[in-house]
């Protein structure tokens, strides 16, 4: 179980600082340690979760358009598993997420989005490489999947540039891929 307590402790005092950006993990609303005011982060939500960027994901990601709306989206996220916001080192704007989802003591899904404004500038690269630097530098083992449509071109190279590798085809509309973190 040593794999389970890294993944989780590493998570848990998460702070990740790269060129351009600022990686925190969400903490419970009004968690003295919260990186953005509950208020400010409503908005911010809002303005990320537009229909274009949620088009493919499940249906809590959808009408994400009131402050009510953002707390729920919020919940659900932070029940499912560990949700990182990711700023502008500048601005201090939230301009994208990381979600990371425990299936077992050493299997991670992990799935990621940008507000549309923010892509093709190279955040979704430099946050993920942070993370996994990260990941893999404090933990035995992990391995992360992550699924993407077959048209998000993007992100398929994205995550094979990454060092992920097509995992499952299984000819629908979603193909997984992997990346083990081994450090034994």
């Amino acid at each position: 179980m040593r794999v389970k307590a890294d993944y989780k402790r590493v998570l848990q005092q998460l702070n990740l600082v790269t060129e351009r950006l600022l990686i925190n993990r969400y903490c419970a609303l009004g968690a003295a340690n919260q990186s953005i005011p509950n208020n400010d982060l409503y908005k911010s939500i809002k303005m990320l979760l537009t229909p274009n960027v949620v088009k493919s994901l499940p249906e809590y990601f959808q009408n994400v358009s009131t402050d009510k709306a953002a707390q729920a989206w919020l919940d659900t996220i932070n029940q499912e598993g560990e949700l990182l916001l990711i700023r502008s080192k500048t601005e201090h704007e939230l301009i994208g997420c990381i979600f990371m989802h425990e299936a077992t003591a050493d299997i991670v899904h992990i799935g990621y989005l940008f507000a549309e404004h923010h892509w093709g500038k190279g955040f979704a690269k430099e946050s993920l490489s942070r993370l996994i630097d990260t990941l893999s530098a404090s933990s035995s083992s992990l391995t992360l999947i992550a699924g993407v449509e077959r048209n998000n071109v993007a992100s398929i190279k994205l995550l094979s540039i990454l060092g992920f590798k097509l995992n499952i085809d299984n000819q629908s509309e979603a193909l997984f891929y992997q990346l083990s973190l081994n450090n034994s």
